[in-house]
Formats: C-alpha cells, sequence, structure tokens
C-alpha cells in the first residue's frame, strides 16, 4: 500500500488560494514559509483551516495573520463587479472586526497592499503599506490588531494603556522581529503611522488614496450613480421660533428649564426672555434635513451632531439650511450614503445653529 501523500504546505494553500494571475510577493513567500519552519502556524480550534501568525506555538494573542482566500470575498465585502474582485486577495487578517489587509493589483497591473475594513466596525479603505515589506514590518511591531484609524500612531503598549478592557500589549514578537530585520536589512517602527501612508475611509467625501478611487469607481460602474443629490445642492426654509410654539415645544419635550416656558423668570436672567430649547433647535433642524433627503428618495438617518452657537430669544425669525457635501454609492447599505451639513441663522445672517449628518439614500427615486 503506497504511503499517504504528505499534507501540502501551508504557503501553497495560500499561494492556490489567489485569483488566477496573482502572485505572491516573495516578501511574502519567504516569511510564511519562514512561519511554517517556526511553529507558527496554526489550526483554527473549531474547523481544519490553517492561520500563521507571527508567534510560535501561541495561539490568541493577535488578530493579525495569514489566511487562505476566501472565494467571494473580495466581491461581497465591496460590493463590486466578480471581474473587479479578481485583482483582489484578502490575504491577511488585521482586525478582530473582521478588517483584513489584501493584495490588490491596480492599474498598472502592480501589487500593492490595501485595507479593507469590516464595514461594520473599521471602515477603513486605502493602502495600508508602501510595500509588501512594510507589511511584514508593521506584523514586527507586535500589535493586537491593525484596523482603528485613532490607533495607528500609537505603540501598543499605548493602546493598551488606553484601554479598560485590556490585559495588556501582546508581547513583542521576537523571533519575527529578528528574522524581519536580518533577513531584508531592515527596522521595525514603533508604531504604524511611521510607514503606512495616509488613512481613508468608506464614507470620506473625497480622498486622493488610489485604492480608495478606484473602489468608488467601481462600485459606481456596478450599482449606478441613481442617487439625485450632488455635493453643493442646498434648501433652504424660514421658521419663526416665536414664544407660544418654544413654550409647547419644551413642555413636549419634558424640558422644563424656565428660560423656555417661563417669561417673567426668564426675564430676570443673562437672557432677559424666553429663548428655545436645545432640543427644538435640534429637531426643526434635524427634520428639515430628513424631509428635504426624503422628497426624492426613501431615506433614513445614520447620525446628526449639532453645536449650538447661540441663543434664539422668542421672537426670531431665522432660516434652516441643508447643504449636500457627498453622494457616496454604499454597497453594503444598498444605496448611496449622503453628508450634509446643517445650520440655523437669523435674518442678519447670525449663526445659531451649525449641524453635521449622515443619511442612507436607497437609490431609486420616489415616483
Amino acid at each position: 500500500m503506497a504511503d499517504p501523500s504528505p499534507p501540502p504546505t501551508f504557503l501553497s494553500q495560500v499561494e492556490s488560494s489567489l485569483p488566477q494571475g496573482m502572485a505572491l510577493p516573495p516578501e511574502f513567500r519567504t516569511a510564511i514559509s519562514w512561519m511554517e519552519a517556526n511553529g507558527c502556524v496554526h489550526k483554527y480550534r473549531s474547523t481544519d483551516g490553517r492561520y500563521a501568525s507571527v508567534y510560535p506555538h501561541q495561539q490568541g494573542l493577535t488578530h493579525i495573520y495569514f489566511k487562505p482566500v476566501d472565494p467571494g470575498h473580495a466581491d461581497a465585502w465591496g460590493g463590486i463587479s466578480k471581474e473587479a474582485s479578481t485583482r483582489l486577495a484578502p490575504i491577511l487578517r488585521t482586525g478582530g472586526d473582521g478588517t483584513y489587509i489584501a493584495l490588490w493589483r491596480d492599474d498598472q497591473d502592480v501589487l500593492q497592499s490595501v485595507y479593507l475594513g469590516s464595514g461594520s466596525g473599521s471602515t477603513l479603505m486605502c493602502l495600508a503599506a508602501r510595500s509588501p515589506l512594510d507589511v511584514l514590518r508593521l506584523m514586527a511591531i507586535g500589535y493586537e490588531e491593525l484596523c482603528w484609524p485613532e490607533t495607528l500612531a500609537q505603540t501598543p503598549a499605548q493602546i493598551a494603556a488606553a484601554s479598560d478592557y485590556s490585559d495588556g500589549a501582546p508581547p513583542v514578537p521576537e523571533a519575527f522581529r529578528a528574522f524581519v530585520t536580518s533577513t531584508f536589512a531592515t527596522a521595525i517602527p514603533r508604531t504604524a503611522s511611521e510607514i503606512a501612508p495616509a488613512v481613508a475611509e468608506m464614507g470620506d467625501a473625497q480622498s486622493g488614496d488610489p485604492f480608495w478611487r478606484w473602489m468608488k469607481n467601481e462600485q459606481q460602474k456596478l450599482h449606478g450613480a441613481k442617487c439625485t443629490f450632488r455635493a453643493g445642492d442646498s434648501a433652504t426654509k424660514p421658521y419663526l421660533f416665536d414664544e407660544a410654539g418654544i413654550m409647547a415645544f419644551a413642555y413636549g419635550a419634558g424640558d422644563m428649564n424656565v428660560l423656555h416656558h417661563d417669561p417673567e423668570a426668564a426675564a430676570k436672567t443673562r437672557f432677559k426672555g424666553i429663548i428655545a430649547s436645545g432640543a427644538q433647535m435640534t429637531a426643526v433642524l434635524m427634520g428639515f434635513g430628513a424631509s428635504t433627503l426624503s422628497e426624492r428618495h426613501e431615506a433614513v438617518g445614520l447620525e446628526f451632531n449639532t453645536r449650538f452657537e447661540c441663543a434664539i430669544p422668542a421672537g426670531t425669525q431665522t432660516t434652516l439650511t441643508v447643504t449636500i457635501t457627498s453622494c457616496e454609492p454604499h454597497a453594503k447599505l444598498g444605496g448611496s450614503l449622503v453628508t450634509f451639513e446643517g445650520a440655523i441663522t437669523g435674518d442678519d445672517g447670525k449663526r445659531y445653529v451649525s449641524a453635521t449628518g449622515k443619511a442612507v439614500l436607497w437609490d431609486d427615486p420616489l415616483a
């Protein structure tokens, strides 16, 4: 009876999982071979799959590891065509939320390393490093995960110290770090931001990042630009903050501050009379934004942030303004992600309230 053939190497599994015509960068091949030879390839606890991290004989220390590419991952992630998705290979998981670094074949047929944020957590969508070697240098720093823009300028120890839920930073991957520095004659940075380009995220209105721009273009090709709003579109509406309306809104909102419903008491304050409640200022501007967007599309809000610049005295005639700042296809939401700014201003141009918001619009315009 013939001896059973040896199991495939982890390196061969990774290479065979890549899209047709895409080859693993030599630096990654060298690193994965070293990982396999030094006990850094592990089995998942619940499946037969394998992955390779920077830690030999230890599991659970990091969310950063090489793994074979899952079929369909790229097109499901980005909402792009199957043809475009063959230019992406999510090969390195970098976050517990499901963020990856993928190989991306750009328009010049050069392989770049790019972030694929999970969307439900991280929204990174940009170049991750300048070269495959820089990806190995990032791994050698010793992060638990690489997915949150705000932590890329911090060391693993700083991240752990700022967290209420951390048991401390992962140990420095000394063996992997020594392998990278000696094999490639390079140094390991303290933080990811020392070698990573400026980041871009899925919801950004604009970016010069080449991967971000490519993804937006591919999404638009597939889904079309059906949103009827464009950046710069604006709508206005007059609104009078009369005393009776201010008092009624405050009572209805449960705001019993005398400034909003007791003329005698309010007259003794620095405001010299009734002023509108923050709840009313927010509500009328938010409501006008919702009405503006829903006139053309099925729409729901995602967030709305207000800043109160000045108090609004009773009797003030104002103008509500909503201005679209961006409208981009968003595959995971199944429509378009719209960002906008809002304002409440007086007839003299005085600004009382500033606001920003996000909403999702489903693309087919309302009849």
